[in-house]
């Protein structure tokens, strides 16, 4: 597992430290995309913070349920679309591989409107 830096999350009640305030990913995004880097990185302390926080967010168990179940089969293609899914794919292949990665890799997340400094934020959950 990859080490988790707690100045990489928003600040709130547990973590005084802010981060960017340029960041427009929302929160609920933010942990899902958490949730999925820690079902990739088979950490289960991580994923279930990250899930517990999701499910709050997204307020509706139906579709947490969803996501839940898609992204432990390793689809989130079979629950998100545009920029969210371009996000969640592009966290799929960085995850286990950053070395891999290449320039084209972060093209259909700028192709479905998430600009960089977005996106760097995605890089960050992605590498904890």
């Amino acid at each position: 597992m990859r080490a988790f830096a707690a100045a990489e999350h928003d600040a709130g009640p547990h973590n005084p430290v802010p981060l960017d305030p340029a960041n427009t990913l929302p929160i609920w995004l933010q942990e899902t995309i958490g949730s999925y880097v820690s079902i990739l990185n088979d950490c289960e302390y991580s994923l279930a913070n990250h899930s517990a926080n999701a499910r709050h967010l997204i307020s509706d168990a139906a579709r947490a349920d969803t996501i839940e179940k898609e992204l432990h089969a390793h689809r989130p293609q079979d629950a998100f679309v545009g920029g969210e899914l371009a996000l969640l794919q592009y966290a799929e292949k960085l995850t286990p591989s950053p070395a891999k990665m290449q320039e084209s890799d972060i093209v259909p997340v700028r192709e479905a409107g998430i600009d960089d400094a977005r996106s760097s934020k995605l890089t960050r959950l992605s590498v904890m």
